[in-house]
């Protein structure tokens, strides 16, 4: 089933704004759906249909920026990508005005 990407991101938005008032996230969520024919003789044999869902989450808090990004487009998957995504700011290195667009 292909999820509500709409829905998907205002329940993503709250849960991470109740995660840290003075961290700042972006969620990238992402869909790709194909489909192809096969003919035979003339006639079509088959019809294939793949989706394809992926999500990314970028964070910033003083300067700092993270990001994490996987596949799989559910509430789950974005706190997981938001963990590792803040988790990688005590490494990265603090610019002063660098901020989330």
């Amino acid at each position: 089933m292909i999820p509500d990407l709409r829905v998907l991101a205002l329940e993503a938005r709250a849960w991470m704004k109740d995660q840290s008032a003075e961290t700042q996230s972006e969620a990238y969520l992402s869909i790709v759906e194909e489909r192809s024919i096969s003919r035979r003789d003339g006639r079509r044999e088959a019809v294939e249909t793949s989706v394809d869902l992926g999500a990314g989450v970028r964070v910033e808090r003083g300067g700092r920026i993270g990001f994490a990004s996987g596949g799989g487009a559910d509430l789950r998957t974005l706190q997981g990508l938001w963990r590792r995504a803040v988790e990688q700011l005590t490494y990265a290195e603090a610019e002063s005005g660098r901020r989330l667009p």
